[in-house]
C-alpha cells in the first residue's frame, strides 16, 4: 500500500501513528494487556523483597528525621523547597529543588506508616511496576509489536542499573515523575479530537510530574516537537501550543513566584568550566543502561580536561541516536533520540551527587524506543528472525533481573550500604564517612576511627570526618586527638560558631581555660545571640572562679531565652558558690 506521494506508508517520511486504527484508546488485544500486566507483576516481585529494607542515606532527612512532615499541611508544602527539613538549618532551603508532589507523598505516608520504611518502599514498588505497565502501552502505542512491547518493558522492569531508584525511598521523586510522564506521552498519542478529556488529563499529568521532579521539564519541548511533527492531527496546533505552554507557565508561577525556588544553575557551570563533563557522564551512564552488568552505587568523575574513552562512547551515543531518527524518519525514532539525549546529557553533574541509577531510570524509554524504531521493520525482516531477537532479548532481560536481585540488598540498612560503596569506590571520602557513621551507630567505634582517618586521608579539607572523629576520641579521653581535629576543622571552617564551640569545650576539658574563653568569645562575635554560647563561656569563668563575669553572662542567657535551663542551672550554682544563693534573685522566680 503506498500513500499518495509514492512512497510506501511504512516508509513515509513522517509516520502518523494516531491515524492508524489498531492504537485507539482500549482497542488492543486482550491478551496484550495481560501480557504487559505479567511482565508489570514480574517487576513487582523482584522488588518487593526491599519492604524489609531500612532508611538509609537522604531518607533519614527527606522523611524518618523530618518533623515537617508532622508539622505542615498540604498547602505549606508547595510553598518549601524539596530538601526543607527545620532540623537541619537554614542552608537546607538553599537547595534549588522543588519537588512539592514528592513531598506531599511521604507526608500522607507519613500519617498512614509513621517510621515504618516498609510502607514507603512498598509505595516505590508499586510506582515501578507501574511504569512498567505504561513503558509496554507506550511502545505498543508507537510500535504495535505486543511481544515486543513486553520484552522492552520486561528489560525496563530488570535492569540493574536503575534499580536504586527503586529500592532506595529518596528515588521517589523519580517514580512519581516517570509514571506521570509516561501517562502523558501515551494520552498524547491518542486520538484526543475524539476524546478532549484526555487533553485535560494529560496536562494535569505532565504539570504533577513537573511537581514531582524538575527533570520532567525536558519532556515540555518532547510534546511540542510531536505536535509539530504530527500537526495534522492536532489541529488547531497553535491551541495544543498555547495549552501546554500555559502548563509549563502554571509550574513556573508556582516555583519561582510561590515557592521562590530557583532553577539550579550547576549545568551550565559544569558546560562552561569543565567542557567535557557531561559528555564523557553521557557516554559512560548510556553504557551502563545498555549493559547494566558490575554496578556501582555511586561513580568518581572520570577525566574531564581531557579527551578519553568516555569522550568517545559520548560522541558515539549522540551520533547514532541521531541518526537513525534521520536514516528512519519516523516520529517514533525521532521521540526516541530526543527523549535519550535531553534526559541523560544535561544531567551529568548528578550522577557525581549520589546513586548513578537515578537519572538513567528517566531515559530509559528513549533506549528503548530507539532499538525498536532499529529493528521496526516488519516487511524487511522474517517473522523469524523478529522471533529469534525477541528470545535473545527476552534471555538478556532475563539475566538483568536475576542481577537486580542480587544486587538490591546491597540497600539493606546503612551498613550494607556504605560497605558495599566503599568496596567498590574505595578512594571516595564521602563513603569512608557514611560508612564510619554506621560502624559508630552499630557501637563499633574503633573500625569508625579508622574509616573517619581514610576519608582525612582522601581529602585533608574534608571538616565533617575530622568532627566525628574529634567527638570519637574526646569519648576515649584522648584530649590532644580531638583538640588536633576540632582546630582543623576551626581552620577549615574560620566563621563556624558551632566548631568554635566544640573546640572551646575540648579545651576548657583539658584545663586549657584562657584559650576556651578566647574561643566562645569568638563564636560570640560569629553569633552574638547565642544563648548556649553564652552559657558555655560563664560555665568557664566559673570554673576560673570569677563568680561576677559567669553570673552575667549566665543572666544574659536567660534574658536572651527564659527558659533555657542550662543557664538556669548554672546561674544557681554560680550563685552558691559566691554565697548569695537567694532563690528569690533569680530570674523568673
Amino acid at each position: 500500500m503506498t500513500n499518495p506521494s509514492g512512497i510506501p506508508a511504512d516508509e513515509s517520511p513522517i509516520r502518523d501513528v494516531n491515524r492508524d486504527s489498531r492504537f485507539a484508546i482500549g482497542h488492543f488485544p486482550k491478551d496484550a494487556r495481560w501480557l504487559f500486566g505479567a511482565v508489570a507483576l514480574l517487576s513487582l516481585l523482584v522488588y518487593l523483597p526491599s519492604v524489609f529494607y531500612d532508611f538509609v542515606w537522604d531518607d533519614h532527612r527527606l522523611v524518618k528525621s523530618n518533623s515537617f512532615l508532622d508539622q505542615t499541611n498540604p498547602r505549606e508544602i508547595f510553598t518549601r523547597g524539596f530538601a526543607y527539613n527545620p532540623e537541619f538549618g537554614k542552608n537546607e532551603e538553599l537547595i534549588p529543588y522543588y519537588r512539592p508532589l514528592t513531598v506531599l507523598s511521604f507526608f500522607l505516608e507519613r500519617k498512614e506508616w509513621n517510621l515504618s520504611p516498609a510502607g514507603y518502599h512498598l509505595t516505590n514498588v508499586i510506582l515501578h511496576s507501574l511504569a512498567v505497565f505504561l513503558v509496554c502501552l507506550l511502545l505498543f502505542r508507537l510500535f504495535g509489536s505486543a511481544p515486543g512491547a513486553a520484552v522492552a518493558g520486561l528489560f525496563f522492569g530488570m535492569n540493574p542499573a536503575i534499580n536504586s531508584a527503586v529500592v532506595w525511598i529518596s528515588g521517589r521523586n523519580y517514580l512519581l515523575a516517570m509514571v506521570l510522564l509516561l501517562l502523558a506521552v501515551w494520552l498524547l498519542l491518542q486520538d484526543l479530537k475524539a476524546e478532549p478529556l484526555y487533553a485535560s488529563v494529560l496536562g494535569t499529568s505532565l504539570l504533577l510530574a513537573l511537581l514531582a521532579h524538575e527533570a520532567a521539564l525536558v519532556v515540555v519541548p518532547l510534546l511540542l516537537l510531536w505536535i509539530v511533527l504530527n500537526r495534522r492531527t492536532f489541529r488547531p496546533v497553535v491551541s495544543w501550543v498555547i495549552a501546554i505552554l500555559l502548563v509549563l507557565g502554571g509550574y513556573l508561577l508556582l516555583r519561582l513566584a510561590i515557592a521562590r525556588i530557583p532553577f539550579p544553575t550547576s549545568i551550565l557551570a559544569d558546560a562552561r568550566h569543565q567542557p567535557l563533563l557531561l559528555l564523557n557522564v553521557y557516554g559512560e551512564q548510556v553504557l551502563r543502561l545498555l549493559v547494566p552488568f558490575g554496578q556501582h552505587v555511586i561513580y568518581r568523575a572520570g577525566p574531564l580536561s581531557r579527551p578519553s574513552v568516555d569522550t568517545a562512547l559520548g560522541i558515539a551515543f549522540l551520533l547514532v541516536p541521531i541518526g537513525l531518527a534521520l536514516w528512519r524518519r519516523s516520529a517514533p525514532a525521532t521521540l526516541g533520540a530526543a527523549w535519550l539525549i535531553l534526559f541523560l546529557l544535561p544531567s551529568g553533574n548528578a550522577m557525581l551527587l549520589g546513586p548513578a541509577g537515578r537519572t538513567l531510570y528517566l531515559a530509559a524509554p528513549g533506549m528503548l524506543m530507539l532499538v525498536l524504531a532499529a529493528g521496526d521493520r516488519p516487511h524487511a525482516t522474517s517473522h523469524r528472525l523478529r522471533a529469534w531477537l525477541l528470545t535473545l532479548w527476552a534471555g538478556y532481560a532475563a539475566a538483568c533481573g536475576v542481577c537486580t536481585v542480587r544486587r538490591n540488598p546491597v540497600w539493606r540498612n546503612e551498613f550494607t550500604l556504605f560497605q558495599t560503596i566503599v568496596k567498590e569506590t574505595p578512594d571516595a571520602p564521602g563513603a569512608r564517612l557514611n560508612l564510619g557513621n554506621a560502624l559508630q551507630e552499630r557501637g563499633q567505634t574503633e573500625s569508625a576511627i579508622g574509616q573517619y582517618r581514610a576519608a582525612i586521608c582522601l581529602q585533608p579539607d574534608y571538616a565533617d570526618p575530622r568532627t566525628r572523629l574529634a567527638f570519637l576520641l574526646l569519648g576515649q579521653n584522648e584530649l590532644a586527638g580531638a583538640i588536633e581535629q576540632f582546630r582543623a576543622v576551626v581552620r577549615l571552617e574560620p566563621n563556624s560558631a558551632e566548631a568554635r564551640n566544640d573546640l572551646a569545650l575540648t579545651l576548657k576539658k583539658d584545663g586549657q581555660l584562657d584559650s576556651a574563653i578566647v574561643e566562645y568569645q569568638v563564636a560570640l562575635s560569629i553569633e552574638p545571640e547565642s544563648e548556649t554560647t553564652l552559657t558555655n563561656l560563664g560555665s568557664v569563668y566559673l570554673a576560673q572562679g570569677d563568680y561576677r563575669s559567669a553570673t552575667s553572662l549566665f543572666e544574659a542567657a536567660l534574658r536572651m531565652s527564659p527558659g533555657f535551663e542550662p543557664a538556669r542551672v548554672s546561674l544557681i550554682k554560680a550563685q552558691e558558690r559566691a554565697g548569695l544563693a537567694d532563690s528569690t534573685r533569680l530570674p523568673g522566680k
